[in-house]
């Protein structure tokens, strides 16, 4: 553990206190919905992409299912190829997404903590792929870490620092994405995060978002073309009253 910092005193002066550590953790979520830590006019609320929930067509000759549970972070995605799809690729990424304009400038730590259910795969003679990701963009770059193939009923932790600037408006968003490459044999994956979690540590914090180090993978050419696509899915916001009205579980 880092040592604790101490200020020598001259003459009279007494030592300076230290920040707290505790006081530089922001909870994001949950619940990923309403206005959330930033307080209106610095943030729009959460918001959660695709929109709306249900049966969504994502790629020419794909299904998908999408679902949100804002009270808990839980999501649902399925992709999968329809009968007769040749070989194509396709992504469905759903998840929240945050508007907020920065109030402290300097390296930030975002911790995601996810809580997975069941991952499943059935490449059929194709490719199957199914992401975790956080991702943050706005003034001064693009900010991402990913698990390129999410395994089945544990927990895992992403991380990103990105050197925020004061007063920039700054787009946070995190999910799952099934990767489907089809090969002709209608290729399917699905992912279920039962609940997530997320914290911001602000600069003079960040010693304590060091305990949970980013993991770096590979990535497909398809997520890669995820990862770069910006601020491109559409999003919708989502009220607390709204999202204690869904309920927990998950629809297959």
């Amino acid at each position: 553990m880092p040592s604790k910092a101490s200020t020598k005193s001259k003459g009279k002066d007494k030592p300076q206190p230290q920040p707290s550590l505790t006081a530089s953790c922001i909870n994001m979520g949950p619940p990923f919905a309403g206005q959330g830590a930033y307080p209106y006019p610095l943030s729009t609320g959460w918001a959660q992409f695709p929109y709306p929930d249900g049966r969504v067509v994502p790629c020419p000759g794909f299904w998908g299912y999408g679902k949100h549970y804002g009270t808990t972070g839980g999501i649902v995605a399925q992709l999968g190829a329809e009968p007769g799809t040749g070989a194509a690729g396709c992504t469905l990424y759903a998840g929240y997404q945050y508007n907020f304009q920065a109030t402290v400038a300097g390296d930030h730590i975002f911790v995601l903590t996810m809580n997975l259910g069941p991952v499943t795969r059935r490449p059929r003679y194709g490719r199957v792929q199914v992401a975790g990701i956080l991702q943050i963009m706005g003034p001064g770059g693009h900010w991402a870490d990913f698990y390129d193939d999410l395994p089945s009923n544990t927990g895992l932790t992403l991380a990103i620092t990105p050197r925020l600037q004061a007063g920039g408006f700054y787009t946070l968003k995190f999910g799952v994405a099934p990767i489907v490459e089809n090969a002709g044999y209608q290729s399917y994956g699905e992912a279920i995060l039962n609940s997530s979690d997320l914290k911001q540590y602000l600069p003079y914090g960040a010693q304590a978002g060091q305990l949970a180090p980013a993991r770096s993978a590979k990535s497909s050419d398809l997520l890669t073309s995820l990862l770069k696509s910006g601020n491109e899915q559409e999003a919708q916001p989502i009220s607390l009253e709204e999202a204690s009205g869904l309920g927990v579980g998950y629809t297959s």
